[in-house]
């Protein structure tokens, strides 16, 4: 597998504020809408993955789910 680490970042859809910066991800799972991500005891559900992202940068919307 000749894939390298991408970079993670997550926007929350109402303010468009920065959730999740996560460096150096391994790439065998590519977030995508639909999928949820649980950091400390949030709850967040991908919403869409933006236009401007790149196999190096993924950038996504995301919502909090409870």
């Amino acid at each position: 597998m000749n894939e390298k680490a991408y970079r993670f970042i997550a926007y929350e859809v109402e303010t468009d504020a920065e959730i999740l910066d996560w460096r150096d991800v391994f790439p065998t799972h590519r977030f995508q809408r639909g999928d949820v991500i649980e950091e400390r005891d949030v709850k967040w559900e991908i919403v869409g993955v933006r236009d401007t992202s790149t196999e190096e940068l993924w950038l996504v919307d995301v919502r909090r789910v409870q």
